[in-house]
């Protein structure tokens, strides 16, 4: 009997207590989530723009990417323009992925005091092998042109560095024209991985290695620019340079093409004259020049107000009598925040990479220079001046230049250009250009001069 009761006892208190320790942990959650409630709610009240920028999965913004090479000015797109997609950005953190896309139309109504373009037009030759001193001074005529660029580009973070591409297609000037003008092409279009720091290999289409980084055919916006210019060419590029102002690369390019020609022996005129071949046909192909890629380089140092560059060329030679090469020079100086000067010049044998407005041989020998400078009359408004010489000089005889030759031409430029926005320019530009050529052997004297003037009005439009 005494067991029985102290059993019950026991139950009742041991009941008792379970219960108290139940009590307990109930109030204890109760807690827990009175706690948890009163922060989502401080969370709901607080303002949108206190979440960290960018946080989401997928964001579009606008502006582009600027090119990773450095491009001549009529080749640039305001960096404002365009639109990009960032792919997987997080708070603090770089997008892993970028894509931009940007577009351009520019058109131009051009006047053209005689409608010579090329140093070579005004010399003629005649069916008996003379040649006629031709005046391109005429009434003049009124074209328009346009061109149409569409530019992607996009760039990804990887395990081993930054790798990213750029493709430029563009078509037109003028698009209504039956020729191959008026096709689509991809005028650029190269890749870069960063595979270090201060290193990366650049592969693909698009400006020389060699091209001198100034002068007035790298930094003006259009129109007829004296001096050197610089070819697009498929390459293969190391560049070292990023932090501080010294910068090189070296570059394996495509050679230039060589122009090859067989005279049909059964359609050829024996002639004792060697210049007169008025019914000779001829079977001709276009080929690279030496069965190694040139080898192309610079070395620059470049900051806010200083850009000095030295750049060269090297190709090997199978059709011509000597191997081809290139060199120059180049300087941009800001002069306070208003004015900028730009010059340049070259000097190349064989090598025409950098030729302009004059055609060049296998073996000729080709210098160039130009000056010129840039004022910012406002903060949307520019003004460039400048002025270029180009020189030919040919020594060799072959089915196509039979005879020595020296040919130049003085070029004359100015524009003014409106940048109310990042999507607008309008520009009126104008360039006087003076050709001359000089023939001379022992069967031909013969020298010409002819004279250019052009105007243009354009506007550039851009997208998105």
């Amino acid at each position: 009997m005494k067991m029985m009761k102290w059993a019950l006892l026991g139950g009742a208190a041991f009941a008792v207590i379970t219960t108290s320790a139940q009590a307990d942990e109930l109030s204890a959650l109760k807690a827990q989530l009175e706690a948890l409630q009163s922060r989502v709610t401080q969370l709901e009240a607080q303002p949108a723009t206190s979440m960290p920028s960018g946080f989401s999965l997928l964001s579009v913004r606008d502006g582009g990417q600027e090119a990773i090479v450095a491009e001549r000015q009529r080749d640039r797109i305001d960096p404002n323009s365009g639109i990009t997609i960032s792919v997987l950005p997080a708070a603090d953190v770089a997008p892993a992925a970028e894509i931009s896309v940007s577009g351009e139309i520019r058109t131009l109504l051009v006047y053209d005091d005689n409608g010579f373009h090329d140093g070579d037009d005004f010399l003629q030759q005649n069916e008996d092998g003379t040649f006629q001193d031709i005046d391109g001074d005429g009434s003049g005529h009124l074209d328009v042109q346009a061109r149409g660029r569409l530019v992607v580009q996009g760039k990804v973070d990887t395990a081993v560095g930054e790798v990213g591409a750029r493709i430029r297609l563009q078509g037109g000037n003028p698009f209504d024209s039956h020729g191959e003008n008026n096709l689509t092409t991809m005028n650029q279009a190269y890749g870069w991985w960063k595979f270090a720091p201060n290193w990366q290999l650049i592969a693909g289409l698009w400006d020389t290695t060699a091209a001198i980084q100034s002068g007035v055919d790298w930094d003006f916006t259009v129109g007829a620019t004296g001096g050197m210019s610089d070819k697009n060419v498929e390459q293969m590029r190391l560049v070292f340079g990023g932090e501080g102002p010294f910068s090189f690369a070296i570059a394996v390019e495509d050679t230039d093409d060589a122009f090859t020609a067989i005279r049909d022996s059964h359609s050829c005129s024996d002639s004792e004259d060697e210049f007169e071949f008025p019914d000779c046909n001829s079977i001709s192909s276009v080929t690279d020049r030496g069965q190694y890629p040139a080898i192309a380089g610079y070395i620059m140092y470049n900051n806010d107000n200083l850009m000095f560059q030295v750049a060269g060329v090297f190709q090997d030679d199978q059709f011509g009598e000597n191997e081809d090469w290139g060199v120059g020079a180049g300087t941009r100086i800001g002069l306070g925040d208003m004015f900028q000067l730009t010059a340049g010049a070259i000097y190349a044998e064989g090598y025409n990479g950098y030729s302009n407005d004059l055609s060049m041989g296998e073996d000729d020998t080709f210098w160039a220079a130009s000056v010129g400078i840039i004022f910012n009359i406002a903060e949307a408004t520019r003004f460039e001046l400048g002025g270029g010489y180009e020189d030919v000089e040919a020594e060799h005889s072959d089915f196509f230049s039979p005879q020595p030759f020296d040919k130049t031409v003085w070029t004359i430029t100015g524009g003014v250009y409106w940048d109310p926005v990042s999507q607008v320019t309008l520009g009126l530009q104008a360039n006087y250009q003076d050709f001359q050529a000089d023939v001379s052997n022992d069967n031909i004297d013969v020298s010409g001069d002819q004279n250019d003037f052009q105007v243009r009005f354009g506007t550039w439009l851009r997208f998105p």
